[in-house]
């Protein structure tokens, strides 16, 4: 026996998709009926494995659940919709959990738009259906409507937001590389004057010479994506960790043709934007100027604004990455830190399923869990151990409507709804949330025993605001009454950054699960006792499967993959660009310097003093940086709202965090101005001016 991921659907699913099955056939609408289907369609992954992809294997039996199915056919390779599932079910008329009632609206709806129809023409269709709806069955569906969203937006997810968060950054650090080329390519231009000059006094067009430059450039720009594309190559796997891939479904990129295509194109246009506007710069200043003399003209007005206006704009884009980097570090740092309610350390999980026909009752159900639970607490390395239907964290979502007993039934979209759990006695003890008042679940919540629930202190307080929830009675919707018995603490279950923390766990016996979390607390290290736990499970039952063992930590560690991924690659892309800025603040002062070497080697004639030289040097590079660093704060503030959605108890304008980004690159940049501002201040008068 293996676990697999289910997958229950409508008979149509498939053809709404427009897929064919590899082998074998769709759904057809009689097996959607109360009663009316065995079937079950696999994925290729699973023909491939369990029957040797095999084109006679229709009509054989597979045991889901220990529920006889027929298979009648096999997915492509290719598909992948929404979740890596292995086996498809069509949804039956009449069963409890896929078609509980009107007051359950827990699926999803997938639809395929008429050719010429658009979403919004679409969307207002559906709002009147569900206008229609409301108004025939105001007690379910009052204020319910629904929601059309692109496919390809809905699967991605939150790594849509990813996806485009990052390439932002990228293209900013991409505009930060192609402002240095263009300053350098400025200051070549201003240096190759006087061939340029002789060139068109020779007879060369203005046309051949702005050609000439700019396939220079381009040849660069076009080597240097090809080196871009060798690297990229080397680090794929590095590069794919640091991208949240989000919803399960989604193929992985790899570097292709159109990749590769993309990125010379890329390079092409740089190499024609940053060698153009220099080329036509130089080549706009008439030649005789330059052959009127026999030393290098001075730089233009002109040239100087244009890079100086350059070396502004990277401080500032560096800026706004060094505080979206900053303000991802400080959500990182909230988010390891912030109380789950319950303790991570020291615990291991894994889920066991057992099989329906093998354990008919609730009964048999109860008693098995409890032995297992028994029989794992009693290993020398385990402290306490039990079971729960949903871990917390690794299994979110079921939410269910809850009310008083004493009240009516709340009109759709005005009560609350509560995440429900179904756990064995010791739950709370082993996972270290606080009993409040009141006690947990205990062996005497048997099956037809007085349904009981425990219930988070959040719950407590939204449902019986002022009164005292314990012996109170709620209701499910379609159970007896519920007898409150506890309160326990409030624990993030559905996710670390989650807020939703109202909760009701109920007694497993009573509910009689077949598939529960097994959870352990250990003294020493939690891996060291999953073989163990095999072995137990062996004894009990050869055909219970025990899948997925692995710490709590390690399962909230993954669950913040998504927000380290994004923090960490834009932290080193706010790295590379604060280099590269440093790196065009260098060259500009460095060439500044290289122009006025004439005037510093006449005042140090004239007896300036080093320390005067070297502010003068130093103070246009901070002039410019402190222009950069006024406009960065105002670009912070707005361009930091993307990040909104990433943040956690953090304010996207953080005065501490803009303030410390600013001064951190301030200090480099000064140390990126010394260093030529030092070289000026060592000037050889004599040498100088015997040159000029």
């Amino acid at each position: 026996p293996e676990v697999v991921g289910v997958v229950y659907c409508s008979w149509n699913l498939f053809h709404v998709l427009g897929v064919e099955p590899e082998i074998g056939r769709r759904f057809v609408p009689e097996e959607e009926a109360e009663g009316g289907s065995d079937s079950v369609l696999i994925s290729h992954r699973m023909w491939r494995s369990r029957f040797g992809g095999k084109r006679d294997v229709l009509g054989s039996t597979l045991h889901i659940n220990g529920e006889p199915r027929t298979l009648i056919g096999a997915i492509p390779a290719a598909f992948l919709f929404m979740s890596n599932a292995d086996v498809w079910v069509p949804i039956e008329r009449g069963d409890f959990f896929l078609d509980p009632g009107r007051g359950s609206h827990s699926l999803l709806m997938i639809g395929r738009l008429k050719s010429g129809i658009s979403r919004l023409q679409a969307q207002g269709e559906v709002d009147a259906v569900a206008a229609a709806l409301e108004a025939e069955y105001p007690d379910t569906n009052s204020g319910k409507g629904l929601a059309l969203i692109d496919l390809q937006r809905y699967m991605l997810g939150e790594a849509r937001i990813s996806f485009f968060l990052l390439m932002a950054a990228t293209i900013l650090v991409l505009l930060i590389a192609c402002s240095n080329v263009a300053a350098l390519l400025l200051a070549r231009g201003q240096g190759r004057l006087p061939e340029m000059a002789m060139r068109s006094a020779l007879g060369a067009p203005r046309e051949r010479l702005v050609r000439q430059l700019v396939v220079e450039s381009t040849f660069l720009t076009l080597v240097a994506g090809a080196i871009g594309i060798g690297l990229a190559a080397g680090f794929q796997r590095l590069i794919l960790r640091l991208i949240p891939m989000g919803r399960p479904g989604l193929p992985e990129p790899s570097l292709d043709g159109t990749v590769m295509l993309f990125t010379l194109l890329i390079s092409l246009a740089v190499g024609i934007t940053v060698g153009g506007i220099p080329a036509l710069r130089v080549t706009s200043v008439s030649p005789w100027v330059h052959l009127k003399t026999a030393s290098l003209s001075s730089e233009d007005k002109r040239s100087g604004r244009a890079r100086n206006l350059l070396v502004v704009s990277q401080v500032a884009i560096s800026i706004v990455l060094l505080v979206g980097s900053g303000l991802l570090i400080r959500t990182m740092e909230n988010l390891t830190t912030v109380d789950l309610g319950f303790e991570p350390e020291n615990l291991l999980a894994g889920t066991v399923e057992i099989r329906s026909s093998a354990y008919e009752t609730r009964e048999q159900r109860r008693d098995f869990f409890c032995e297992l639970v028994e029989r794992v607490g009693s290993l020398p390395q385990v402290v306490m151990a039990s079971t729960i239907s949903r871990l917390p964290i690794a299994s979110p979502e079921m939410n269910w409507l809850v009310w008083p007993a004493d009240q009516p039934r709340p009109v759709s979209g005005t009560g609350h709804t509560a995440l429900t759990r179904f756990a064995t006695p010791g739950y709370f003890e082993t996972m270290e949330i606080p009993i409040l008042r009141g006690r947990g679940i205990t062996n005497s919540d048997d099956p037809g025993m007085a349904r009981i629930m425990v219930i988070s202190k959040a719950l407590a307080e939204r449902l019986f605001p002022g009164r005292d929830p314990i012996d109170q009675l709620v209701n499910l919707g379609w159970h007896d009454p519920y007898r409150i018995v506890g309160i326990v603490g409030t624990a993030k279950l559905n996710g670390v950054r989650s807020d939703f923390d109202g909760a009701m766990y109920l007694s497993a016996a009573q509910v009689g699960s077949t598939s529960q979390w097994l959870v352990a607390r250990t003294a020493g290290d939690p891996n060291l006792i999953s073989d163990s736990i095999r072995r137990l499970l062996r004894e009990l039952d050869r055909e219970v499967v025990f899948s997925n063992p692995r710490t709590m930590e390690s399962i909230v560690s993954v669950s913040l993959t998504g927000v380290r991924s994004v923090t960490l690659a834009l932290t080193l892309l706010a790295g590379i660009a604060l280099l590269l800025t440093s790196v065009g603040i260098y060259g500009v002062l460095a060439y500044n310097v290289n122009q006025r070497k004439g005037e510093f080697g006449l005042r140090v004639t004239l007896g300036a003093q080093t320390p005067q030289l070297l502010v003068m040097a130093v103070t246009r590079g901070l002039r410019l940086v402190s222009a950069g660093l006024a406009l960065c704060v105002i670009l912070s503030i707005f361009g930091t709202g993307v990040l909104q959605s990433f943040l956690y108890q953090t304010d996207r304008v953080d005065p501490t965090v803009i303030l410390g980004a600013t001064v951190f690159l301030g200090v480099i940049a000064l140390g990126a101005c010394l260093l030529p501002a030092w070289r000026a201040v060592r000037v050889d008068p004599v040498e100088v001016l015997r040159r000029d």
